[in-house]
């Protein structure tokens, strides 16, 4: 039996994360945002003590899930429109 160069123990290491991924279901996603929003997910990052905002936008995707199970008119209002938004598009009167 011989050593494994360290090519082929790389190879083998990114094929069991591979593996692992696909286990988990794991999707890459690719989200644009508009510095408003960046500038709020710095602010929840940093009033929760989280390093990165992946792990945020996960544990509000998760929290917003459970909301909506248990109060879909509280999940209503936590993704309503805000009214700064809604002022912007309505037409001029």
């Amino acid at each position: 039996m011989t050593a494994k160069t360290a090519a082929e123990r790389k190879r083998a290491q990114r094929e069991r994360e591979a593996e692992r991924l696909k286990r988990l279901g794991h999707r890459v996603m690719q989200l644009e945002l508009y510095q408003g929003t960046a500038d709020a997910l710095d602010r929840l990052c940093k009033l929760g003590g989280f390093e990165q905002p992946a792990e945020v936008i996960t544990l509000l995707i998760h929290a917003a899930d459970r909301l909506a199970e248990r109060d879909r008119s509280l999940f209503a209002e936590l993704v309503s429109v805000t009214s700064h938004e809604k002022k912007s598009t309505q037409a001029p009167a």
